[in-house]
């Protein structure tokens, strides 16, 4: 059923009830009878308290290595898998969370969706039959939040790192600044402030500096102030708000707004991540703090699995006030509705085979892995259901999925069930590819098939690209067209002689700068995502990042690691705006 959050038309706290999924399916677990078969006896036996308890606090980070998964420790505290490195465990709270799935737990959980156990009971047996240790979990109450970080008197690093880096609209940015509502702290962080009420509760800090070896792929830092307020976000106001627009961090929020400036009278806030009760909160934020119900909640969530789900679960809830005012939640992934070449030719072989519109089998792909290289799953179905549907691999990259068998079964089970009017039958196509569905699942994922086949086949309804934005600021920064990146350089890095210097992307996240005059001439090299990174690099170390052993050791063959970066700024060198 529906979850029904209803917000009280008065002045006293509002809670958003029911969407705590740890405690939910918690209260699940051990509300449920217990009981399995005994071998030898025929009858049923109930778990002792003691072996759930027991299999609760044994150490997750054990029980993962003892099954084979790697993992490496981001700090004192967290470990990531190194197959999945959305995975991401928390010794200290033992808990884990599978961030591309959406899925999360404690150690039964985690026995149930890796190791193969099937339900509670076989979960807790197989737990205290191992040697693993007990963890002690640390649950000491949450501090208030008070605002610790300190303020610098600049803020040129921040602004140089959303204008250039992320190609956020600079004009946008010096209003947030001058609002107070974001700043540059002592350690040259930017902090996203998140307000609530007039009062600061919590902040985003993003990391300026780019460093792939101690961040890793995503190359800075980037984390939630201590004791900041849970299940909350950075946040403004535009105009009068009636609607509400949620994206999944303050980057994405702001390179939204840089596309769409004309935005007006709504509500625009980051979730730092994709929980359900996050986007309930803010909705709860702006009745209590402007005295409105969106209207509408736009979920700008990433065009990834994870995304897709919380915007399903979203859909699953009903956000009403008591005089039954009801907010419709809408999509806004970014690039919904692009495909790109090689999926395209993938979809278009088995289609044909089949004797089928290949739009319609990309909309049961879509729909059920949101066009995923390694079909991984992007509807919430229970991981039972979805370990035996036809168009999920169970496992990405560990088991033998064979893409194009799953294609062919696909596009047969379209072809053979069809309406009178000879289109897809999306309810009993649902059955087929996933046995044993819910029928309330069945209906959802039903409806997401035959929307995404109707947007298909509506003239100009596919973006055909060479590759899908995962997110707003992607998104954003490919909006910036190789001249205008052109132009930023020659107006924002230029020699004291009067030579400016052009970028030239050598390969896959390596780039050069030559001397527009001699072209041959390489005055640096960088290592960076994106032609805007690299500028960002340049802006911040100049031209010449390296000294006179490593520019030999380099030369054209190698790009510069960032951190490398900080050993000298290049002579003669004017850095202005």
């Amino acid at each position: 059923d529906a979850s029904v959050h209803t917000i009280e038309l008065s002045d006293q706290a509002t809670q958003a009830l029911g969407f705590d999924q740890a405690q939910t399916a918690e209260a699940t677990l051990n509300d449920a009878p217990e009981q399995t078969t005994n071998l030898n006896s025929g009858k049923r036996e109930r778990l002792t308290q003691s072996e759930i308890d027991r299999a609760r606090k044994l150490s997750l980070v054990e029980i993962a290595r003892s099954a084979g998964i790697d993992l490496k420790e981001d700090s004192r505290d967290y470990y990531r898998g190194v197959d999945h490195d959305s995975l991401v465990i928390d010794a200290k709270k033992n808990l884990w969370k599978w961030n591309s799935q959406n899925l999360g737990g404690g150690a039964i959980e985690f026995a149930t969706t890796f190791l193969d156990q099937k339900g509670f009971y076989q979960a807790v047996k197989f737990l205290n039959a191992g040697h693993y240790d007990e963890t002690k979990i640390q649950t000491a109450p949450k501090a208030a939040y008070h605002n610790y970080l300190k303020r610098a008197d600049s803020f040129d690093r921040a602004r140089d790192y959303l204008t250039i880096a992320r190609g956020i609209n600079p004009h946008l940015v010096d209003r947030l600044y001058q609002k107070g509502l974001i700043f540059q702290d002592s350690q040259n962080n930017l902090i996203f402030q998140w307000a609530r009420n007039g009062k600061a509760v919590g902040a985003s800090i993003q990391g300026t500096e780019i460093d792939f070896k101690q961040f890793g792929k995503r190359g800075t830092q980037k984390k939630i102030a201590a004791n900041s307020q849970s299940d909350f976000g950075f946040n403004f106001s535009l105009g009068k708000p009636q609607d509400l627009y949620v994206f999944e961090s303050p980057i994405d929020a702001l390179s939204y707004w840089t596309q769409h400036p004309e935005l007006t009278n709504c509500m625009i806030a980051s979730v730092d991540g994709t929980k359900v009760e996050s986007v309930v909160n803010m909705a709860v934020n702006m009745y209590k703090t402007k005295g409105q119900l969106p209207a509408n909640i736009y979920v700008g969530s990433d065009n990834d699995p994870a995304g897709h789900q919380l915007y399903d679960k979203l859909q699953d809830s009903i956000l009403a006030n008591t005089e039954a005012e009801v907010t419709t939640f809408k999509p806004l992934f970014p690039q919904d509705n692009a495909i790109t070449q090689t999926t395209y030719q993938g979809l278009k072989q088995d289609a044909d085979q089949a004797g089928i519109d290949w739009r319609e089998l990309a909309a049961a792909v879509k729909a059920t892995t949101n066009l995923s290289t390694n079909y991984q799953q992007a509807f919430p179905l229970p991981q039972a259901i979805a370990k035996s549907s036809v168009l999920i691999d169970p496992n990405p990259g560990k088991t033998n999925f064979n893409s194009d068998e799953a294609l062919l079964t696909a596009a047969k089970f379209i072809k053979a069930n069809r309406t009178s009017d000879n289109e897809p039958d999306w309810d009993a196509i649902t059955k087929k590819l996933n046995p044993g569905i819910e029928d309330h699942d069945r209906e959802h994922l039903a409806a997401k098939s035959s929307y995404y086949n109707t947007r298909y086949q509506a003239e100009n309804g596919i973006l055909a690209v060479t590759k899908i934005a995962k997110d707003w600021n992607e998104l954003a920064k490919l909006a910036q067209q190789p001249a205008t990146m052109d132009q930023q350089l020659e107006k924002t890095y230029r020699r004291q002689d009067g030579k400016t210097a052009k970028l030239i992307a050598n390969g896959q996240d390596q780039f050069s700068l030559v001397d527009r005059k001699q072209p041959d001439k390489v005055v640096g090299y960088f290592e960076a995502s994106d032609p805007q990174q690299c500028a960002y690099l340049i802006k911040q170390y100049g031209y010449n990042a390296v000294d006179k052993e490593d520019e030999q050791k380099y030369q054209q063959t190698q790009p510069v690691k960032p951190q490398q970066h900080k050993k000298q700024r290049a002579a003669g060198l004017e850095q202005s705006m």
